[in-house]
């Protein structure tokens, strides 16, 4: 896949040619074929004191691996952990900032942080019904796992009790009450 990418290709052609030129100069094709970049920098892993073994990924890869990395590997680790992660085995130009943005368009990280927290609406006085079943309150929260049933709760003002109705199954008497 190297060999198709647009911008790692060209850069193997000039390794196989013998160029010196300073764009090919910090790679190099390891024993197995790959484009590899020369880091001067040391592991960070703790199981190894020699120098990083990275691999060139080409475009097509990138995403898949982010994805591997940080979600269905990596636990959804916050942006260092997740890059450090991938930089002991993997490089791509702007892999800092594809990273940075793919962590922070993550639905289910943001979804745990909270940052678009939706303020509780205001307390407003709620007028009492004449008659039993006159007046309906219903409480909306979620995200919820859905029962087998699709059972939805209400509580209903005067009696207090709670009038269990399935939203989907047509078998259920319509009367169904607590009281």
């Amino acid at each position: 896949m190297q060999h198709e990418d647009p911008v790692l290709s060209p850069i193997i052609q000039k390794i196989d040619q013998n160029d010196v030129s300073p764009q090919v100069s910090n790679y190099f094709i390891n024993g197995e074929g790959l484009l590899c970049p020369l880091s001067k920098r040391p592991s960070r892993s703790l199981r190894s004191n020699t120098t990083r073994k990275q691999v060139c990924i080409p475009h097509c890869l990138k995403a898949r691996i982010l994805e591997s990395v940080h979600s269905e590997y990596g636990g959804h680790l916050k942006f260092f952990k997740t890059y450090h992660r991938l930089s002991e085995n993997f490089f791509w130009q702007n892999m800092y900032k594809d990273t940075k943005n793919f962590v922070r368009s993550c639905i289910i990280c943001l979804s745990r942080k909270n940052a678009f927290k939706i303020p509780p609406a205001p307390h407003q006085p709620v007028e009492q019904s004449q008659e039993p079943g006159e007046t309906c309150h219903i409480d909306i929260f979620g995200p919820l796992k859905t029962t087998p049933k699709d059972d939805l709760q209400a509580d209903e003002t005067e009696v207090k009790g709670i009038v269990p109705s399935p939203r989907y199954n047509l078998r259920a008497r319509a009367g169904n009450s607590a009281y």
